[in-house]
């Protein structure tokens, strides 16, 4: 299998193959509105693809950098939502 041969210098081979499997399935059936129903995506992945992909503040941004970033680069031009 060709991404078994991919991953194998990383280790966790079948563990790593399984994870990937799950994430391109949701990927491939996900309507693009909410990050956190994908395989693998918590809070920093769904707070990141509503800042830079749909240009929305998320409500309570936990993560630092993206904190920072919201504070120091935006100037209030994404809408919060």
């Amino acid at each position: 299998d060709t991404v078994k041969k991919i991953i194998q210098p990383l280790g966790m081979v079948n563990v790593r193959e399984n994870r990937l499997r799950k994430m391109s399935k949701d990927y491939l059936t996900w309507d693009g509105k909410d990050a956190t129903v994908l395989y693998g995506i918590g809070k920093y992945g769904s707070d990141s693809y509503r800042l830079f992909y749909k240009n929305e503040i998320p409500d309570n941004v936990g993560d630092h950098e993206l904190k920072r970033y919201i504070k120091e680069e935006l100037h209030g031009n994404i809408h919060s939502s």
